[in-house]
């Protein structure tokens, strides 16, 4: 009963963000009363990590956590629950931006 809570959980908060790969940049944009819309340049993006865990690996779902320059730990910039092809592609996009800059 509690696995089922926590996804979902996870899911409807989830549902709350959105974000678009612009070419040469990630836009993010997260919350529902008051949305938050952030841009991150593929070449300042330092690091992406994929992260999954028992909720959305047998969904076949990823969050992506970017790493930028003054960022911090408390306030990440994430993409959640998006399906895992996906997520690997624009990591690659991104690593591969950064490669070039």
């Amino acid at each position: 009963m509690i696995g089922v809570l926590i996804a979902a959980g996870a899911l409807f908060g989830a549902r709350f963000h959105r974000w678009v790969d612009l070419g040469d940049r990630v836009a993010i944009r997260r919350g529902m009363w008051k949305p938050k819309t952030t841009l991150l340049p593929h070449a300042s993006v330092q690091s992406a990590d994929l992260k999954t865990d028992f909720i959305l690996r047998p969904l076949g779902l990823a969050t992506l956590v970017f790493g930028v320059p003054g960022g911090s730990a408390l306030a990440s910039h994430e993409i959640p629950a998006i399906p895992r092809a996906i997520a690997e592609e624009l990591r690659a996009r991104i690593l591969a931006a950064k490669a070039r800059a």
